[in-house]
């Protein structure tokens, strides 16, 4: 790999967003899906990038498009805060599976990278997609794919 190359994706990761898409449980399924899941992570990696790096140029540029995506983010759990109550329960526990087991699949081992450091980051990946997971399930609910008083599903 080269300065400037795109390193391909993940398997794990293609994997999951191609379950993400491949669903026959609505457009709330799929928006919840990029819109609390991916898109919230968007603006996680922002986050941490603004933190991790002291490049008053790159902070800036940083800065700019995580406001951008919290935008999208704000906007999704709106639209997705009106529809989402609305739903049957079952409906909404299935959706809530659906995204936590494309969740599980990006978060499953092994890297496609076999060798130590790839090890490592499996392990490091597996425990930073189990903190994520927990803060995406409040998101979840706050939006109403579970409502006050349900338990989630499992």
């Amino acid at each position: 790999m080269r300065i400037g190359d795109i390193r391909p994706q993940d398997s794990q990761i293609a994997d999951s967003l191609d379950m993400l898409l491949d669903t026959s449980l609505g457009q709330e399924a799929v928006f919840v899906g990029y819109n609390v899941v991916l898109e919230g992570e968007a603006v996680k990696l922002q986050q941490d990038t603004i933190e991790r790096f002291t490049c008053p140029a790159l902070v800036r540029i940083t800065r700019a498009i995580s406001w951008d995506e919290a935008r999208h983010v704000s906007f999704g759990h709106a639209y997705l805060a009106d529809r989402l109550p609305k739903l049957e329960q079952g409906h909404r526990f299935e959706i809530y599976r659906h995204i936590k087991q494309c969740w599980e699949v990006a978060a499953a081992a092994p890297r496609d990278d076999t060798g130590a450091f790839g090890k490592i980051l499996t392990r490091k990946r597996a425990e930073y997609m189990n903190t994520r997971w927990h803060q995406h399930h409040r998101a979840l609910t706050k939006i109403g794919l579970i409502l006050p008083g349900e338990l989630p599903p499992t």
